[in-house]
């Protein structure tokens, strides 16, 4: 057997359309189980060679679905019918949430990341059941992303760092840092850098311990715009202590993404503190895990629900200027992309998707470990006759 994988496809399973271009829809639902995103794109070019977009986007909350699949994240006994309607459930709200933007253009492709459950490398589990999506759509629609990556003896996250180098890349030194339930971060090289320079990986537990933290100290799902931190004060001692359990703040250890790895535990060191004052301590010691992750870029690009937090983007900004005075620190995309703080792992689906029906592999051997392949990438639901309704 010949030990190299076959070239790129020929042609991708999803071809442009007359004038070159492409429309796709990127769903993203993270573990801070706050709701789903879905992103609509315009793109250009294939591959590598990949261009895009932003057209709109649209977000939905969990409802009721939010309770069952915090449980099942946190290993709760469900009967395999439970969690079967549970898939089928979250499929229908992607099939509504999708219908809800019709003057967008029909997509050529849906690519949906799906409700991370358990992660580990050697099982792997993202809830989606597809049906309702496929009832109400004529595109192909790619799932389970991660699936070839672990294949090929990666470890299957993080996953966007190709889709942050495809849209994001710029000519200064960037970090692009998701401050979503876990915090992660992408290295992009300045003007002139190859892909085989991006780097990444993931740092520390971020909105799943700021929520988790709000409902124990305020009784609040959530510290809406970090408006609590702000009126706190930072107690020195212990967000040192808070910041060294938390680790080196590298992205050097494997995680699992939401199996065990919160850092609830970590919250009984502060829970001495006035609940405003242990608000700030805990920004403060994560702003400075986050900006130690950083080091070395220019620009910090944040993107992801806790950057509607002040008080943890002014922790960020602050430790990032203590080590370089002249970084830049962005919410969002500097105006040469234009990807707003809410669209970036939804548009990294979309990007994600027609890159691997291009037949390339898009996760990073320097990122995840991935080896060389034979199959493409994602879970295919193909029409008859190409991706055209």
């Amino acid at each position: 057997m010949r030990a190299d994988p076959p070239p790129l496809l020929p042609a991708s399973l999803v071809p442009p359309r007359a004038g070159g271009l492409r429309h796709a829809i990127g769903c993203m639902s993270g573990t801070s189980l706050d709701g789903l995103d879905a992103v609509w794109i315009e793109a250009e070019g294939s591959g590598a060679g990949l261009r895009a977009r932003v057209l709109g986007r649209a977000e939905c909350g969990f409802g009721e679905l939010s309770t069952t699949l915090a449980l099942a994240a946190r290993q709760e006994p469900l009967s395999v019918g439970a969690l079967a309607r549970l898939g089928a459930e979250l499929g229908r709200l992607h099939a509504e949430l999708l219908g809800s933007r019709p003057e967008l253009p029909a997509p050529d492709l849906i690519a949906v990341h799906g409700q991370t459950l358990y992660h580990r490398r050697d099982a792997s589990f993202a809830l989606f059941d597809p049906t309702a999506l496929l009832a109400a759509q004529r595109c192909a629609i790619v799932t389970d992303l991660r699936l070839v990556d672990r294949a090929a003896g990666g470890e299957g996250a993080p996953i966007t760092p190709l889709a942050d180098w495809l849209l994001l890349r710029g000519e200064r030194p960037r970090a692009v840092i998701n401050l979503g339930g876990f915090c992660n971060l992408t290295r992009l090289p300045g003007a002139g850098g190859a892909l085989e320079a991006v780097a990444g990986g993931d740092v520390v537990p971020c909105n799943q311990l700021l929520d988790a933290a709000a409902r124990a100290w305020l009784g609040r799902e959530f510290d809406a715009d970090g408006a609590a931190a702000c009126a706190g004060c930072e107690h020195p001692t212990a967000a040192a202590l808070l910041e060294r359990a938390l680790g080196s703040g590298d992205g050097a250890a494997p995680r699992s993404l939401g199996t065990g790895d919160e850092g609830w535990g970590l919250l009984e060191s502060l829970a001495w503190l006035p609940p405003e004052d242990a608000l700030a301590s805990l920004c403060a010691a994560l702003g400075r895990r986050i900006a130690a992750a950083a080091r070395g870029a220019d620009e910090l690009l944040l993107f992801g629900g806790g950057a509607r937090n002040r008080a943890l983007v002014a922790a960020i900004e602050g430790a990032a200027r203590d080590a370089h005075p002249e970084v830049r620190v962005v919410i969002g995309s500097p105006r040469d992309r234009g990807l707003g703080p809410q669209e970036r792992e939804g548009a990294a689906m979309a990007v994600l998707g027609l890159a691997a029906a291009d037949g390339l592999a898009i996760t990073l051997p320097a990122v995840t470990g991935r080896r060389a392949t034979w199959h493409l990438d994602g879970r295919w639901c193909l029409p008859r006759g190409g991706s055209r309704p």
